[in-house]
């Protein structure tokens, strides 16, 4: 699979998992500490409106912000399909763009990494409302690997990703993926 047809697939994951969260789920603590389930989307926009910067060369959005108001499903809709729309011109994925914490890459490599902290996200929002988290498996596995390349090898202390977390073993591949990432999984 391509790079957009990855964001494609992530996208229908978003649906499945985000798209049924109630207001009521909104407040509902998730497994990403300190955040619930409002928090993780209003993460997730920002992800967007920051690639979305990089890809078209503007300032970077307040990272301390709230991003999603009144209406936060929507707002991660919107922010997807903006996204979508940046990867989709022409030339986009080809194109080198320089960003303080990755150097130069070129838009697809930023947006593999938006693909991998979605993907990584949409777990912790199916935990949080009672979500199932086995879904896209070869998504899943293309994302773990991507976290393995960046992560493998290297010293966690001071990042947001947690020492690795074991996981039962009939985890799902998303399972498998968050105990990679520091979730603690527990399999029900």
């Amino acid at each position: 699979m391509d790079t957009l047809q990855a964001f494609d697939r992530a996208g229908a994951i978003t649906d499945g998992i985000v798209g049924p969260i109630t207001d009521e789920q909104l407040s509902l603590p998730t497994p990403c500490s300190d955040w619930n389930v409002r928090d993780v989307l209003n993460h997730l926009v920002l992800g967007d409106l920051i690639v979305t910067a990089f890809f078209l060369g503007e300032p970077q959005p307040d990272r301390s912000a709230d991003h999603v108001g009144a209406e936060p499903i929507k707002a991660l809709a919107k922010s997807l399909a903006a996204t979508r729309a940046e990867l989709t011109s022409p030339g986009a994925l080809e194109r080198v763009v320089e960003g303080t914490f990755m150097g130069t890459a070129t838009v697809a490599d930023l947006a593999e990494r938006r693909i991998a902290d979605l993907v990584a996200h949409l777990w912790d929002l199916a935990r949080a409302t009672g979500r199932s988290t086995d879904y896209d498996a070869e998504l899943v596995e293309r994302v773990q690997a991507h976290y393995r390349a960046r992560l493998d090898g290297k010293p966690r202390e001071g990042m947001p990703i947690a020492a690795i977390s074991p996981v039962p073993e009939d985890a799902t591949p998303a399972d498998r993926l968050a105990g990679f990432l520091g979730r603690t999984v527990i399999v029900s």
